[in-house]
């Protein structure tokens, strides 16, 4: 190879090292009509390190993205494919972890629902469970997503499926007042209840397996300030089946 084809090479090489950091860094904003991103996680991609509770976590191959979001304002974000069994995760400009989500979009996509105190540029993790694959990253307004108000009790009856390994609720909680979350199942070998309670950014404030007795689950909690809570009602492990019913209500 003569002094010119080698320059050639490496400039080329160069040129596609420069294009791919250009396109890792590259802040995309969320417009009226949102944010759509059709992405692949590619076999021995980077690999995100999600806590999922202060004694474990996972580390999962993902393809990330900077995104721009206001502070105070309502986002959800969706994750789907057929092929990488989805996973979201959310970090601030720092890399700490403020949200993640596996199944709450049903069909086993993941879906987030965020309100930020505070605007900034964030990363966002298009994670895989099951390998490499394409996926669908899209951000936007909240879409048809009731918030439920406690009053004087709430009941809800729910099912899980095959498909739909969780439900979420979106709750009013008041500031100061203790309330008592159930999820009973009728058949606990079929669905034994796990509850999972967070807040508007999606950060997890408690869970319960059994504390509801018969294998049902309870979370006791003293809402901190008045806002928009999220209730997950699922099963342990994520496995289970069935008919519940879940109650909200405010503790005597």
């Amino acid at each position: 190879m003569n002094r010119t084809s080698g320059y050639g090479v490496l400039w080329g090489m160069v040129l596609i090292l420069a294009s791919r950091a250009t396109a890792q860094d590259k802040v995309h904003s969320v417009d009226k009509s949102g944010l759509k991103i059709e992405g692949y996680v590619a076999a021995g991609a980077p690999k995100v390190k999600i806590i999922l509770s202060a004694r474990f976590g996972v580390d999962l191959p993902a393809k990330s993205y900077l995104i721009k979001l206001l502070g105070g304002k309502s986002y959800q974000i969706d994750l789907t494919s057929d092929e990488i069994g989805p996973f979201l995760v959310v970090q601030d400009e720092k890399g700490m972890q403020l949200a993640f989500d596996d199944n709450s979009g049903g069909d086993l996509n993941a879906r987030l629902l965020l309100t930020l105190p505070k605007g900034g540029t964030f990363k966002v993790f298009a994670a895989s469970l099951k390998g490499p694959g394409m996926f669908t990253l899209t951000v936007g307004a909240p879409k048809g997503v009731q918030a439920y108000a406690i009053g004087k009790g709430l009941k809800i009856e729910g099912k899980l499926a095959r498909k739909k390994a969780n439900v979420v609720y979106q709750v009013w909680l008041e500031e100061g007042k203790t309330y008592v979350i159930d999820m009973v199942s009728p058949d606990p070998r079929a669905l034994d209840p796990f509850l999972k309670l967070l807040n508007e950014t999606g950060k997890v404030l408690a869970v319960d397996d059994d504390s509801g007795g018969g294998l049902n689950a309870r979370i006791t909690f003293k809402a901190p300030d008045t806002g928009r809570f999220q209730i997950v009602a699922t099963s342990f492990g994520a496995r289970g089946m069935g008919d519940f019913t879940l109650e909200v209500k405010e503790k005597e």
